[in-house]
């Protein structure tokens, strides 16, 4: 993530090798953003995760089950944390429970390094059983996990022949479509740069048409179950801090078109860091998004899970 290197001096990263997930309980807090209302999405909920292992936090993606009841998010870190979403009744998110906190294991059976950083990531099926996909930036490559702490298999390098991608200039985001495609998304405000089709393996990658909207650059993303792709974006000033995007396109073919804005969200909106989201369908037929910000292990910054409800048709 090419933010952390204008975070670099403020970072609070552990000296020690990875913790064991038993040092420090996770405590989930409630959480009341300042969020001005938005016109395309309703503010439902927010809790604040504090605790874990001392290497916990830099959430960067999360994938949640098709009834919206549980999640697994990954973190820049390599960490896994699955759990179930707490909701009040007829609202929104107001809490939830941690059921593992386990390490991305890398080719040598070990947990990996602190530069992992993995962004994105894709669970296939809808109870967020088997398969997981990860998409990581420095090491710019496609991999595949059987579950939580099981060795990583390298699908594929992702750097392009000759590109030259920095280290924190890789795949930002990473989306299922409907049809099974692969959608992955590099963090650029440039229009027509950085989204492409992929393939599991080496073969022939093609090029996804999409504009980033406004002075944002996608840092997750997840296809709807109304098939739609939906995005979160942020943009960072070194005096006003994190501002937030929400973003909603529809999929003709291999481009993404009619991109609307759903909501913008300044630094005093009280939401970081936004960084993963999570489309899912609730028993009353709205779309749920659940947003979740990196923190980038800063004791300045927090670790968010903000459930919001879109209200564009």
């Amino acid at each position: 993530m090419r933010i952390r290197t204008l975070l670099a001096a403020a970072l609070a990263l552990a000296a020690a090798g990875p913790a064991t997930p038993s040092e420090r309980p996770l405590r989930v807090l409630p959480y009341a953003p300042a969020a001005p209302e938005a016109a395309g999405v309703q503010l439902l909920g927010a809790v604040e995760l504090r605790g874990g292992p001392h290497d916990f936090g830099g959430l960067s993606a999360v994938e949640v089950s098709v009834d919206g009841a549980r999640f697994v998010a990954l973190s820049d870190r390599g960490t896994w944390l699955d759990g179930r979403l707490d909701y009040a009744p007829g609202l929104g998110l107001r809490g939830l429970q941690a059921l593992s906190i386990d390490y991305v294991i890398g080719k040598n059976g070990r947990p990996t390094p602190v530069w992992l950083d993995a962004e994105g990531l894709v669970i296939p099926d809808p109870a967020l059983r088997g398969l997981r996909l990860a998409s990581f930036e420095r090491f710019h490559r496609l991999a595949a996990f059987s579950r939580a702490g099981a060795v990583e298999r390298r699908l594929r390098w992702l750097e392009p022949d000759g590109a030259g991608w920095a280290p924190n200039d890789g795949v930002e985001a990473l989306a299922q479509a409907p049809d099974g495609r692969l959608l992955a998304l590099r963090e650029t405000e440039a229009a027509g740069q950085g989204a492409v089709w992929l393939t599991a393996d080496a073969g022939p990658d093609r090029a996804a048409g999409f504009a980033p909207l406004g002075a944002f650059a996608p840092t997750g993303a997840d296809f709807g179950p109304d098939g739609r792709l939906y995005v979160v974006a942020r943009r960072f000033t070194t005096l006003g801090g994190f501002a937030s995007a929400l973003w909603r396109y529809d999929l003709d073919g291999d481009d993404l078109t009619g991109g609307v804005v759903l909501a913008e969200f300044p630094p005093s909106a009280g939401f970081d860091n936004l960084e993963g989201i999570a489309a899912w369908r609730d028993d009353q037929g709205r779309i749920r998004l659940l947003a979740v910000s990196d923190d980038n292990l800063n004791l300045l910054q927090r670790t968010l899970f903000v459930d919001f409800a879109v209200t564009r048709p």
